[in-house]
């Protein structure tokens, strides 16, 4: 990979920035994150160990923002929802 200093107006540049957000968005987010991941064939324990671990940054931000009460009201849902889906792997 070549590598060259940047420069101002580069529009292939990596800019990250905080934008404002409705309190819910934080309940929005943590919905996702517990769908995708009960979609993926966690159960409860894997996916609560992954909103309590603090290297999953926007989980464990949820899980900061909401309380654990919250977060498994949520976890809940998404397993009665997603948890009973088969998964298929075609080789």
């Amino acid at each position: 990979m070549v590598s060259k200093p940047g420069e101002p107006d580069d529009p292939m540049a990596l800019v990250g920035v905080v934008l404002p957000a409705h309190p819910a968005a934080m309940e929005d987010m943590a919905y996702v994150f517990a769908e995708e991941l009960a979609r993926l064939g966690f159960d409860e324990a894997r996916l609560l160990r992954v909103f309590r671990t603090r290297f999953y940054a926007g989980p464990h931000r949820a899980y900061r923002a909401l309380g654990e009460p919250a977060i498994r009201v949520i976890v809940a849902e998404c397993l009665r929802v997603w948890g009973r889906s088969e998964r298929t792997i075609v080789r």
